[in-house]
């Protein structure tokens, strides 16, 4: 008898000095494909492997259909390049930053395993204290997610996030690994925030959080409007417990979430479901 498969690997995303490889299963018939991508290229990978697209033009924005796109940036003055890895929106756009030396294996479970990896050449030195960035999120939609995780950091978000000092959390259901810009915008989308401020999960009249059942979505996204508006800036670095040096990047943060929840991604949900509250209750006709 053969024993079930359980939560296999999809794909991996294996980075090296000069190039990344990314290695995904069609099928547990076929074997595995693979791609390089060098410095200065993006690959995307389509839900249809007809339309993958390995490009130089590194910026361009992502089509909604690409469920993974990689590049490996060389910023000035670095001593060595990084992956950029975006995943779909669905999953909240949200991007992971993968230094030379490190495999990111993709779950079917949507989850991401982060695996060490023998280099050769010539190492920086610099390489010694480089980490895997924001790897805690989800790169597929998940098929079951845990609605409790979802309440549970919710109500640490919207009641332990406020308390400050030290305490700030932003709108999103995982957390960056520090307060600078390119993580915030690793974890910060439209998309991610649609996922935690609007989640189904809230939406239960069971919770046995009842503070959640008070919270409509478009209160939800209220509140997180005035904690991230310009004007509460000072409150948020009380929250943040950051120094006056980091000022900026909590500002750039704020700046974010604005304009995440300023987006369509965001206000056309809360739209949405106002109209569907209005045609339950009768208010409007069919």
């Amino acid at each position: 008898m053969i024993a079930p498969l359980t939560n296999l690997t999809i794909a991996t995303v294996t980075v090296d000095l000069t190039h990344v490889v990314y290695t995904w299963n069609l099928s547990t018939t076929f074997a595995p494909k693979s791609v390089e991508v060098l410095v200065g290229q993006r690959f995307d990978r389509y839900r249809s492997h007809e339309k993958n697209c390995l490009t130089t033009v590194v910026d361009k924005t992502l089509d909604e259909d690409v469920v993974i796109s990689i590049k490996l940036v060389q910023e000035p003055d670095a001593a060595f390049p990084v992956a950029h890895i975006t995943f779909m929106p669905s999953a909240g756009r949200q991007r992971v930053r993968v230094p030379p030396g490190f495999k990111i294996v993709l779950k079917e479970d949507a989850s991401i395993l982060v695996e060490r990896v023998q280099l050769e050449g010539v190492i920086p030195p610099a390489l010694a204290d480089a980490q895997v960035h924001n790897a805690n999120c989800y790169w597929i939609v998940p098929k079951r997610e845990d609605g409790r995780a979802v309440r549970d950091a919710w109500l640490m978000y919207e009641l332990v996030g406020n308390l400050g000092p030290g305490a700030l959390l932003w709108p999103v259901f995982k957390q960056p690994t520090s307060i600078d810009r390119e993580s915030l915008k690793d974890v910060i989308t439209p998309w991610s925030v649609r996922h935690f401020l609007l989640n189904k999960a809230l939406d239960d009249t069971r919770n046995p959080i009842t503070v959640i059942n008070h919270v409509e979505k478009r209160f939800r996204v209220e509140h997180a409007r005035k904690r991230f508006s310009f004007g509460n800036i000072d409150r948020l670095m009380v929250m943040a417990g950051a120094p006056g040096e980091r000022r900026e990047d909590v500002e750039f943060g704020a700046k974010l979430v604005m304009a995440a929840l300023n987006s369509g991604v965001v206000t056309d949900a809360v739209y949405e479901e106002t109209l569907a509250d209005a045609y339950a209750m009768g208010m409007l006709g069919v």
